[in-house]
């Protein structure tokens, strides 16, 4: 749970700790061990997560549209 990590996880496929917690993170890495079907779901939700949301051309218009508006504000 640090820096802008909430910003491009979801529930669905990241779990996130306090800093320091490395008992949670240890013990979820061992549950994916134990469960390849969750690895796998985990995995698909976070490749389409990317797919949907994190996209170079996206990102690119999305940070244009920010400094657009900066520039009409300023004018």
């Amino acid at each position: 749970k640090v820096g802008g990590l909430k910003n491009y996880t979801q529930e669905t496929f990241a779990h996130l700790f306090p800093v320091g917690d490395s008992k949670g993170m240890s013990q979820a890495v061992l549950e994916l061990v134990d469960n390849p079907e969750t690895s796998l779901y985990q995995g698909k939700a976070a490749r389409e997560f990317v797919e949907n949301n994190l996209q170079w051309e996206a990102i690119a218009t999305q940070t244009l549209e920010v400094y657009d508006k900066i520039l009409t504000c300023s004018k």
